[in-house]
């Protein structure tokens, strides 16, 4: 902690540090001053006033919570690419569309119409793609052979194994990004407590927070009480077993951020692996106006400076408190970077897209045969009025 000392004598500033390095404190940054020690202040109303505002300015209150695994796997073939991209993407396509419509409708004759036009404009890019005359009937080189009735199904065969070669190339330069879980936290500020299901947020009885969310204004802080369980100590709570089950998800703990990453910092030590979210939005559940207008019994204040006071003085260096988030940082910045091997579940995006074309080209097959026989239809009907 750094602290300005003036010698109104010399009208000079000195700045010392004592105590807790400004790092571990909420709101103090480097090279920022923490506390103006003057002399000319009276020292009873000062100590006054650090006596009702130390449950402010020493600890911020934050959340404890696992985090859930998911895989992107459903639709993941989408969401790689950017939107940006995909939107160029249907803009080409739009593009080319309308205008390759535009062009093969100007060789026609003005009989036509629009939907026919696009009708047989897809049904003439398909057999092209197809290597196939647009004319021949069912996409049948010779169709009086029983034989050729195969043909079509052997074109669907090789779109298909054509489409599986390029998804295998394409998923194969991605694999790493495809197969990775995104972790997202269970619960990171009070809101997600509120919004959250089946999680039971776990308050030691010696944090007093009732004081805050109970009788709070916010409407969020009432609603966030009724999900937490204030009932069990600070041993308890801090037990690898309910720890284990934070890590699950069941539960999620609201303390000070110091005495979490302490505690987190032992339960690492024994368990050798944990993944949990410490979230970075801390909140101070007591506020200046409480102090100021001394809301709270004076019982509370002496118990609270009290644990502060043992809390200082059994680590007036800081090492403690700088081991303890060393070891606490491997407990929350743990991520999951194995790669797990290329299933079904991670294509799905994929096979929609092509499911999507091949139905396509089979409609247009459809609509093809059924343009035939109302065209021979009409033929014969012509043949026998005549």
């Amino acid at each position: 902690m750094s602290c300005v000392v003036s010698d109104p004598s010399t009208r000079s500033f000195s700045v010392i540090r004592i105590g807790i390095p400004s790092s571990n404190i909420p709101f103090a940054m480097l090279r920022e001053v923490d506390l103006i020690l003057n002399p000319i202040l009276p020292q009873a109303e000062f100590i006054e006033f650090l006596y009702y505002t130390n449950p402010i300015t020493i600890e911020a209150y934050t959340i404890l919570a696992g985090k859930k695994s998911e895989e992107l796997g459903l639709f993941l073939y989408f969401s790689v690419l950017d939107k940006s991209v995909w939107l160029g993407i249907i803009i080409a396509l739009l593009v080319t569309s309308v205008t390759s419509t535009a062009l093969f409708r100007r060789l026609l004759s003005s009989s036509y119409r629009w939907f026919s036009t696009i009708g047989r404009y897809c049904w003439n890019y398909l057999s092209y793609m197809l290597k196939q005359v647009p004319k021949d009937r069912l996409m049948l080189r010779n169709h009086r052979h029983f034989v050729s009735i195969y043909l079509p199904l052997l074109n669907i065969l090789w779109v298909f194994c054509i489409a599986f070669l390029v998804m295998n190339t394409f998923q194969s330069l991605l694999v790493s990004k495809l197969t990775l879980k995104k972790t997202t936290p269970v619960v990171d500020t009070l809101a997600d407590l509120v919004d959250s299901r089946g999680v039971t947020c776990l308050a030691p009885r010696e944090i007093q927070i009732d004081h805050v969310l109970k009788n709070s204004d916010l409407e969020t802080n009432r609603l966030a009480w009724k999900k937490v369980n204030h009932d069990l100590p600070q041993t308890r709570v801090f037990q690898p077993d309910i720890l284990k089950d934070v890590e699950k998800g069941t539960y999620c703990i609201i303390h000070g951020h110091l005495i979490i990453k302490d505690r987190l910092s032992t339960f690492f030590t024994k368990t050798g692996t944990c993944n949990m979210h410490l979230s970075q939005k801390y909140f101070y559940p007591f506020s200046l106006m409480m102090a100021i207008h001394k809301k709270m019994p004076r019982s509370f204040y002496d118990t609270f400076n009290m644990g502060v006071t043992r809390l200082v003085d059994a680590d007036i260096t800081g090492k403690w408190f700088e081991a303890a988030l060393k070891v606490s940082n491997l407990c929350t910045s743990y991520s999951d970077n194995a790669l797990q091997p290329l299933g079904i579940q991670h294509i799905y995006g994929v096979l929609v897209l092509w499911a999507a074309g091949l139905t396509m080209s089979f409609i247009v097959l459809l609509f093809e045969r059924n343009l035939f026989k109302y065209k021979n239809n009409n033929t014969d009907i012509r043949v026998n009025k005549i």
